[in-house]
């Protein structure tokens, strides 16, 4: 090995190794030393430029300043080399100090091995940012340290004074980041569990008990109730989580950590949210949907039906027409009242303005039918939709659907929308469920139909020309006491009239799924919901409330489904159900997988085919490939906890409470285990960095 020392005032600034030259024929001594002595003055000459950080790096230390060149630029020295200085960065140096060169040798630096960039990324860089200045390791690893890399691997490792401790050291470094990668992948796509401690302040209230007390004087428990609380991390990950099931390859454990709580007098270790559990949860729409300004929705709805429960129905529409802190997202709402006062109306008004939502309130003058309010609606979109485009405010889609419809997200329905052009004359039906589909007879036999279920988006050439339909006028007055569904008269006449078919994206059902012989409702299918109607005869929810935890996990998580490796399934916000004589869950096959009769396969296909009900009514179905819908089965015993509450505390957290009623009363041992209520505690945690 041979080496060649730069030096000022006997400090040693940089030390270049190489491996033994192969001279050319005839080169002597003389000549070889000029050109090593030729290249590193074209180098130094550099530094002085000002063009350091693409020539060199400088090691610091009790180690050496190393030249780095990632291309061999071969040039002559016919003259010795003059006197001349540099400036290493970090290096303090006096303005007369002159570099000595001594032990000298010339090799051409384009002969260093060609190491692959492993070395480069695993061993180098690391070292760089365990000895050098953050500065010049950054230089180091933006200009290439794969030369240096190839040096210190050389044979004469010694000669720069590089202990093997050191070298153990990186890596044990890389070793250590390696893993902790792996481990934060894991983290963030797989569920995992941990357990939390309990350090409540003696005397101090816990938020567990604060908790107990709400859901006691809200709803009522019996004096002896099961009791089991978790805390839930959600991290997001584009895996599998984004399928009908998510696998939880945990146990829900419910029988071990249920406690047995006394009303009267509760202990506050009993209550104690023991558990946190990581779940990951589907990553929603990205920024280009987040924008729901081109919306302009029409409801038709009555006093009675808006203010029961509270106002819950104005707690729903402000969960999707509003961006929370009671802000509007940009969605507009027409809403007509059927025959209600000036009073009235003036407090349905304000009740929408203080939730955040950008309504325009009217009222009916005599009665209608429902049929013939929707038709004046959609003559009123088209008037108060003018007036907005003379303000600048754009509307491309147009919904007319009925007070009890539900959109979990509008950025979701944006990009649902977005394969269609909102320029075109276009009607499009938001069935959710099978319920929303009705059955036909025909000459060909039984065949389902839809007219949307009660949701419809139309474009700005539909709103503009379905007032103009002579048949809709004609039908929509039709007697209030034998009324026939607005949408399906709506769907009738477009056709006849205009010859507009209806095209339909199907949500929690579509006629293309699987066949089955069980009736499954259509939260568990697995499918994200595009749309939900009759939300609280279906699901017997305040979706409002239940919608609550996508502050935490974002919209794409509401009703996603969680399968437990101990047959315990999860539907967030909706129910948590326990299958003890075990679930099925079909996965899907592969189609590119060869089997052993193909012919058999084949047929058990077209059987299928048969059994699938036959659409008619003119339309068009658009239902996404990547939405998969996929029952569970069981058979045998199966334990329900349906959501009873959800609530935001001042943290942020997201408390749900899934409860599964006792049979009270019914048997003379009133206080059995099995006449108890039992109550599941979810706390969401929100991201608080």
């Amino acid at each position: 090995m041979i080496t060649m020392d730069l030096q000022t005032r006997g400090m040693a600034v940089m030390r270049i190794l190489q491996p033994p030259p192969s001279p050319r024929a005839g080169a002597g001594r003389d000549e070889r030393t000029t050109g090593l002595g030729c290249q590193l003055r074209r180098w130094l000459q550099l530094c002085d430029a000002g063009l350091l950080e693409t020539t060199g790096i400088a090691w610091y230390g009790d180690l050496d300043v190393v030249p780095v060149s990632h291309v061999a630029v071969p040039f002559s020295c016919k003259k010795p080399s003059p006197p001349f200085h540099s400036i290493f960065p970090g290096v303090s140096q006096p303005a007369d100090a002159r570099p000595v060169l001594r032990n000298v040798s010339c090799v051409s630096l384009a002969s260093r091995p060609p190491w692959p960039a492993v070395f480069e990324t695993l061993f180098f860089l690391p070292s760089l940012f365990l000895f050098l200045p953050s500065s010049d390791a950054l230089v180091a690893a933006h200009y290439g340290a794969a030369p240096v890399a190839a040096m210190l691997l050389a044979k004469g490792l010694p000669a720069l004074n590089v202990r093997f401790s050191s070298v153990m050291i990186v890596g044990l470094l890389v070793v250590l980041c390696v893993q902790a990668a792996r481990y934060w992948q894991q983290g963030h796509s797989r569920a995992f569990l941990v357990d939390v401690k309990y350090n409540n302040v003696v005397g101090e209230i816990s938020a567990e008990e604060e908790y107990l007390e709400r859901l006691v004087d809200l709803y009522g428990l019996t004096n002896l109730t099961k009791w089991q609380a978790w805390r839930v991390q959600p991290s997001t990950s584009a895996g599998e989580e984004s399928g009908p099931v998510t696998d939880v390859h945990l146990n829900f454990d419910s029988a071990r950590s249920q406690k047995i709580i006394n009303l009267q007098e509760p202990y506050s270790e009993d209550l104690h949210a023991s558990k946190k559990l990581a779940l990951p949860v589907r990553i929603g729409e990205g920024h280009e949907f987040a924008d729901s300004s081109e919306f302009l929705f029409g409801i038709s709805t009555s006093y009675d039906r808006i203010k029961a429960g509270d106002w819950a129905m104005v707690r729903a529409w402000q969960r999707w027409l509003t961006k929370g802190k009671k802000s509007s997202n940009g969605a507009g709402l027409v809403l007509m009242m059927d025959q209600l006062a000036d009073k009235k109306l003036r407090e349905v008004d304000e009740k929408l303005h203080a939730a955040g939502i950008d309504a325009y309130v009217m009222s009916t003058d005599v009665p209608m039918s429902m049929a013939r309010r929707y038709y004046e609606l959609v003559r009123i979109l088209k008037t108060y939709s003018a007036t907005l485009a003379a303000s600048g405010q754009r509307k491309r889609w147009y919904g007319v659907i009925e007070d009890s419809v539900f959109f979990p997200s509008l950025p979701y329905l944006r990009s649902r929308l977005a394969s269609y052009d909102s320029n075109a004359q276009l009607v499009v039906g938001l069935p959710s469920e099978r319920a929303d589909w009705h059955e036909e007879a025909d000459d060909n036999g039984g065949t389902i139909t839809t007219s949307g279920g009660g949701a419809l988006m139309l474009t700005r050439e539909a709103v503009s020309r379905i007032p103009r339909l002579p048949c809709l006028e004609r039908d929509a007055g039709e007697d209030p006491v034998r009324p026939k569904r607005w949408d399906e008269i709506l769907k009738k006449c477009m056709k006849k009239a205009a010859a507009m078919d209806m095209h339909i994206i199907p949500s929690l059902y579509s006629p293309r799924d699987e066949p089955t012989e069980l009736y499954i409702a259509g939260h568990e299918t697995g499918a994200r919901p595009l749309v939900l109607h009759d939300y609280h005869r279906r699901y017997k929810i305040d979706v409002g409330m239940a919608h609550l935890v996508t502050n935490v996990c974002g919209d794409a998580c509401f009703m996603q489904r969680y399968l437990f490796h101990d047959n315990w399934v999860l539907v967030n916000g909706v129910s948590i159900s326990e299958h003890p004589d075990g679930l099925e869950y079909p996965h899907k096959k592969d189609h590119h997988q060869k089997t052993d009769d193909d012919q058999e396969e084949q047929e058990q296909e077209q059987e299928k085919e048969r059994r699938r009900p036959k659409v008619t009514g003119q339309l068009v179905i658009d239902d996404k490939e990547d939405v998969q819908r996929v029952a569970l089965s069981w058979t045998g015993r199966r334990n329900v906890w349906a959501l009873l509450d959800s609530a935001v505390s001042s943290d942020g957290d997201v408390w749900q409470a899934y409860l599964k009623k006792g049979a009270r009363g019914a048997t003379p041992a009133a206080e059995g285990a099995e006449e108890m209520d039992s109550v599941i505690v979810l706390i969401w945690e929100y991201n608080r960095r």
